[in-house]
């Protein structure tokens, strides 16, 4: 039996990351990537919900609604871009990004009439959410491109629609599962090892401190 306190446990699980790594960006994507349970619940989900049908309503008066069949919105989450996504993988990227990240992005492409005509998805590891007094000032994208180098970019928060799970210190953000995972993971094995500890101790300190005066208040 591997015990939790063998490296052969943690670092199947995934949880032998420095304690800062949950908390940036390519750090939650190493986690992913080497702990089997995220990436089974991360591909679960996000390929459940990719396979959802999306459709268009239009809220009624009376409280009802009318689904929209055929309508530039619904044209356009068929066929969200030429080159580089389709709805099924931008819709994965979408729900795995929110999963490790809280967070995903889609960035809007206009014509000339201003109408959206296609969308790409900015994976959250390569983009920064630069916030003002008031809320979203503007994303920042950031990523090397083989042939081409390090290319950034500054988008507006109307030409990129953004999901995210609400964080509860701060919403513009988002707050990950695995994040939480992670963290109650750690204190978890905290406990466990300390408990452990005692155990192996016959619950009896390791150290005591004696004093031949007897001690006051101030003391």
């Amino acid at each position: 039996f591997v015990g939790i306190n063998d490296p052969r446990f943690t670092s199947f699980m995934g949880i032998n990351v420095p304690s800062h790594a949950v908390h940036s960006p390519m750090g939650r994507i190493e986690i992913a990537k080497s702990a089997v349970w995220v990436y089974a619940c991360v591909i679960a989900r996000s390929s459940a919900l990719s396979g959802i049908p999306l459709k268009l309503y239009q809220l009624n008066d009376s409280g009802g609604r009318t689904e929209f069949e055929d309508h530039p919105i619904v044209r356009l989450l068929e066929d969200v871009n030429p080159s580089k996504d389709t709805p099924t993988t931008i819709r994965t990227a979408t729900e795995q990004g929110i999963c490790i990240h809280g967070r995903y992005q889609w960035k809007k492409v206009r014509n000339r009439a201003g109408v959206v005509v296609e969308l790409y998805g900015l994976p959250t590891q390569f983009c920064k959410v630069v916030e003002n007094f008031t809320g979203v000032d503007h994303f920042e994208y950031e990523q090397n491109i083989a042939g081409v180098g390090r290319v950034k970019e500054n988008f507006a928060p109307e030409d990129v629609v953004y999901f995210r799970c609400l964080d509860f210190d701060d919403s513009m953000q988002g707050l990950g599962p695995l994040q939480v995972a992670v963290e109650t993971t750690t204190a978890d094995l905290g406990i466990v090892t300390a408990q452990n500890a005692m155990s192996r101790n016959a619950a009896r300190p390791s150290a005591v401190m004696t004093t031949l005066n007897k001690l006051n208040d101030s003391d």
